[in-house]
């Protein structure tokens, strides 16, 4: 699957990242130069900004200041698709993922902040889940279930049909025209035939909107493209990763523990900016890997800064190039922000 997705990824054009600027202005001046720019940005959907610091106007005679026209790198990285209406009591939405180049869109319920339990994907359209295996390497059968709203919906794992003991229930509906859904329930306190179509039938489509992020990263090198992310209620878990075609960076940000706190005790063995840190590139106690694939990647986890655990990994001898040139791991660990517990203040465009 990961092969897969890579290939996808390979093959789909990754978002513009510069802007020639200076071919433009030795083209005219600025009337004709913001026209020019106007016509280019409206084909593409991307804004323009203009570079006017706090509490100064532009003055339309303005013609010798060059602007800096800077498209956004990833502009709402993850779209709302899908929310649970009813879910069963105690029960919660924890955690929403996405793989924006795949198409594939996840969420996540359970007991409490983290928690899992029932799993609610939308697959890409045109994409059709097919029965699953079964242990032993036995093909699963799929049996026809009643309609969702008006539309074909099966079980792929019926309570109590063989598979439940490895899986209580999973079931699939369409919920447009080719396009389909699929409900795990790995909690077989709920893994019951009524409570499984309930929360199917109260799926809602369609969202709110873009997926807010507490996390928010600048001054990543050019040409990533972002292969999958996610987000926990509350801030507690958020990850992104990146496809860098030689390689891949993954950056997760999440609330401190008492296991991370332990980990940082087994594991430290360097500070960053006085925080307890982890640098695969120093001496430390664990695998050490052949030097080839050492040159080639680097990990850096940065314990309890400010709360928050910071983990960065970078595969990839070009990528870990571009990232020297700006501080290495080190220097992207200082812009990563963590945008703090309070909702409103999060950011449905986190990397920049």
């Amino acid at each position: 699957m990961i092969r897969e997705r890579l290939a996808e990824i390979a093959e789909s054009p990754g978002p513009d990242t510069t802007v020639d600027a200076s071919a433009a202005i030795a083209k005219g001046r600025r009337v004709r130069r913001g026209r020019r720019w106007t016509a280019v940005l409206a084909a593409t959907g991307l804004a323009a900004a203009a570079a006017v610091p706090v509490g100064q106007a532009a003055r339309p005679d303005d013609t010798d200041r060059p602007r800096v026209v800077e498209p956004v790198k990833y502009p709402n990285i993850l779209q709302e698709m899908a929310r649970f209406g009813w879910l069963p009591e105690g029960y919660m939405r924890t955690r929403v993922t996405g793989a924006p180049v795949g198409g594939v869109f996840e969420v996540t319920a359970g007991r409490g902040p983290g928690g899992g339990g029932i799993t609610l994907t939308l697959l890409r359209p045109g994409v059709e889940p097919g029965a699953p295996m079964l242990p032993g390497a036995r093909r699963g059968t799929l049996t026809k279930a009643e309609p969702v709203n008006g539309r074909r919906a099966d079980w792929l794992i019926k309570p109590g049909d063989s598979g439940s003991e490895q899986i209580p229930a999973e079931f699939r509906f369409e919920y447009r025209d080719d396009a389909w859904a699929r409900l795990q329930v790995n909690d077989r306190r709920i893994a019951d035939v009524p409570t499984v179509r309930r929360i199917a039938e109260g799926v809602r489509f369609g969202g709110t909107g873009p997926v807010k992020f507490p996390v928010r990263v600048e001054g990543l090198p050019d040409g990533l493209r972002i292969w999958r992310v996610w987000v926990a209620d509350g801030g507690t878990d958020t990850t992104f990763m990146l496809d860098a075609g030689d390689g891949g960076l993954t950056i997760s940000a999440g609330t401190s523990t008492e296991v991370s706190r332990r980990q940082a005790e087994r594991d430290a063995n360097t500070t960053v900016d006085g925080h307890a840190a982890f640098d695969s590139g120093l001496p430390h106690d664990g695998p050490q890997g052949d030097p080839g694939t050492a040159a080639r990647s680097r990990i850096l986890n940065v314990y309890d800064a400010g709360g928050i655990d910071v983990k960065l990994d970078a595969r990839g001898a070009d990528l870990l190039k571009r990232l020297d040139a700006t501080g290495g791991l080190p220097g992207l660990f200082r812009r990563v922000t963590f945008l703090g517990p309070d909702e409103s203040k999060w950011t449905a465009t986190p990397l920049g």
